[in-house]
């Protein structure tokens, strides 16, 4: 057994030997071709006949590929929607997922990103990730490390020789017990020689005692003849019966009507009383249902606000209940009661178009009209969805098709109800709602009773998800401060945005302290969050309304740019693509100037900036490029000389301007 395990021992370090020698085998010609590449033919990156390896260094694709792991890129000519590629700008390797095409033209945007990155040419990208292979880079640091692998072979040979080493001790070992054991027996032979020639002698007793045993069975046999012979009565007087009995007698089966019927009742008990509960359950549950609707929030879905998944703001959290209030509406209209193979992931994809182009107003590569109704142009859009939903299907689900189709329908049904959302009367809205149903319930043969089962459901579905963000509102909304709203004269899709607080100070404190207190410094930076959940509340408003062409301008109290990690957490309320689309940040030109690398920084992210140009404006203070950063710039035309003095700027900064002044519509502009 020990020879056994040694010999394990032997094979396993020669495997792990024959292992190491193979890796740097192969990490040597992976070199010398890697270098080949680079230096002799000039190239940026090493090509292994169409297959590439890079490794990640940053964490814009974050969960789906992290930094350290090595991706294996495949030279394709066919790329398409939500792969995932590697291309190359500005000199640098950049990984992420495309998420739009126009010919030969593409979008792309890191998963973990904010935002979307600048258009690519085809000729750019260098193919499409087909694998990934977590944490590589940092196996290879460290196993493929000189010094580390050196170490791991030194250890190796050490043991290896110090094993054979062993092993020849052992065999030598061996072969002296061997010797031992043949003198041993060669010793024991020649005694057992010896011996046998003693027990010849005795060979002639041996066969008189087997002859005295022969003749005694020969007897015994004819004894139990005899006994046979007899009859039963002289044979039971010669066996003793009491001990027979109590053997017998464990044996014996129990009768089944001896058996106490405690158990069986204690039993029956336990199984009747929860089922006794479960009835008073469901009388209960019963009960409620007849109850009329009261939309509080002790009726309301409340966990979706206080329990379920964590938002990072209040957008976030009105598309999370948005998605939670469609989904039940979703079950109602599929009504089926069983989920299929393929259908949560069919739904998943049209719910992300619909939320897409219901609250975002975007329609990938769809090419629809600004001119027709949004209904009409989300239709459109979710059709081109499940057109290529279906086209691109490589499985083997045979009612693929047929179960994009229903969806498809289903979320068709959902964009026409929700046209009604202004409708107030109950039984216009009723009316309304069975117009739309009916369509659809002739194509999946719903009766009467089932339209008007779903209507009153979706109704109580809709009623009490409205509850549920009004009672979010009200928890975030406060009587202290007021947020103003002052439409632009020259745009009116522009609004100001002022905070003004409602709190009543003793008449010791002057103006001047109060607006000191709360006009600048911490309080100031802190009341950018009241500002922005009230803001939130509007642009949720917004997005519910349709109304993508607002956007509404607001100041940062200059003390915050210089807390960077305060500054990106206060604009996480409204980190949203609606919502940096929609909010512009205003920013002093001087301030733009000295925090230009945050403002970048932040710029990258999706956020917009706006700078207003007062009386103090010197053209020679502001360069070209800090101008170019803004994304606004309003213009007092009331100064003098102000626009023949801004007409030497190029002619992008100018087309940036709004001729208007904002600065006196903006609460807190230019505290310091």
């Amino acid at each position: 057994m020990e020879k056994q395990k040694k010999g394990i021992v032997e094979k396993i370090i020669n495997a792990i030997l024959n292992v190491l020698i193979f890796i740097f085998g192969i990490v040597f010609l992976i070199s010398i071709y890697t270098n080949v590449q680079v230096n002799v033919f000039g190239k940026d990156y090493s090509d292994f006949f169409g297959y590439s390896i890079f490794e990640v260094q940053t964490g814009s694709m974050k969960d789906a590929i992290n930094p350290g792991d090595w991706i294996i890129v495949k030279s394709s000519s066919s790329i398409k929607l939500d792969d995932v590629v590697t291309y190359k700008q500005d000199g640098e390797f950049i990984t992420h997922r495309v998420i739009g095409v126009y010919n030969d033209t593409y979008v792309t945007k890191g998963d973990a990103n904010n935002s979307k990155d600048e258009p690519i040419d085809k000729k750019q990208i260098i193919g499409k990730v087909i694998k990934i292979l977590p944490n590589f880079g940092i196996f290879k640091k460290t196993v493929f490390n000189p010094i580390v692998l050196v170490a791991i072979i030194i250890t190796i040979l050490i043991g290896n020789f110090v094993f054979k080493k062993k092993k020849r001790e052992d065999k030598k070992m061996i072969e002296l017990k061997i010797n031992e054991k043949v003198t041993t027996l060669s010793s024991n032979l020649s005694k057992s020689i010896k011996e046998s020639k003693e027990k010849r002698l005795e060979n002639k007793k041996f066969k008189e005692e087997m002859k005295k045993i022969e003749k005694e069975r020969k007897e015994a046999q004819e004894t139990l003849k005899q006994i046979e012979s007899m009859p039963t009565e002289e044979i039971n007087r010669l066996i003793e019966d009491e001990p027979i009995v109590e053997e017998i007698s464990s044996y014996i089966p129990v009768d089944v009507s001896e058996l106490d019927d405690t158990f069986l009742e204690i039993a029956q008990n336990e199984l009747e009383e929860p089922i006794v509960e479960e009835k008073k359950i469901n009388k209960k549950e019963e009960k409620e249902e007849k109850d009329e609707d009261v939309e509080t929030p002790t009726k309301l879905n409340l966990e979706l606000l206080e329990n379920g998944k964590k938002s990072k703001n209040l957008i976030d959290k009105f598309i999370s209940i948005k998605v939670e209030e469609l989904n039940e509406i979703i079950n109602i209209l599929d009504d089926d009661g069983k989920t299929y193979v393929n259908e949560a992931t069919i739904k998943n994809k049209l719910m992300v178009s619909y939320i897409d182009s219901k609250y975002y107003n975007y329609y990938g590569e769809t090419d629809v009209s600004a001119n027709k109704k949004q209904s009409v142009k989300i239709d459109k859009y979710m059709e081109d969805v499940s057109t290529l939903m279906k086209s691109q299907y490589k499985g083997s689900d045979t009612k693929y098709a047929e179960k994009v189709s229903r969806f498809l329908d289903i979320f068709k049904v959902i964009v026409s109800l929700e046209q009604a959302s202004t409708i107030q009367e109950k039984r216009a809205k009723e009316e309304f709602y069975k117009k739309e149903l009916t369509r659809y319930a002739k194509k999946y043969d719903w009766d009467n009773t089932k339209v008007k089962n779903a209507i009153t459901n979706i109704l109580k579905i809709q009623r009490n998800y409205v509850g549920i963000l009004e009672y979010l509102f009200k928890k975030i909304e406060t009587n202290m401060f007021n947020l103003e709203f002052t439409r632009l004269k020259i745009d009116k899709n522009i609004y100001a945005l002022n905070l003004d607080h409602n709190i009543t100070f003793s008449q010791i404190y002057s103006d001047y302290i109060i607006d000191k207190t709360y006009n600048e410094g911490v309080i100031a930076e802190n009341k950018i969050v009241i500002l922005l959940n009230l803001l939130s509340i509007r642009l949720v408003k917004d997005m519910i309304e349709s109304s993508f062409n607002r956007k509404y301008v607001m100041y940062l109290p200059r003390t915050i740019y210089t807390k960077e990690k305060k500054i990106e957490k206060v604009l996480r309320m409204i980190d949203d693509e609606h919502a940096k689309q929609s909010t512009l940040i205003l920013i002093q030109i001087e301030d733009l100037v000295k925090y230009k690398t945050l403002i970048k920084k932040l710029k990258k992210d999706g956020y917009q900036f706006a700078i207003g140009i007062d009386e103090n404006f010197k053209i020679e203070d502001a360069s070209y490029t800090t101008m170019n950063l803004a994304d606004y710039i309003f213009v007092d035309k009331n100064i003098p000389n102000i626009v023949k003095t801004l007409s030497s700027l190029p002619e992008d900064v100018t087309d940036k301007f709004i001729y208007e002044d904002i600065i006196d519509k903006i609460g807190d502009f230019g505290g310091e």
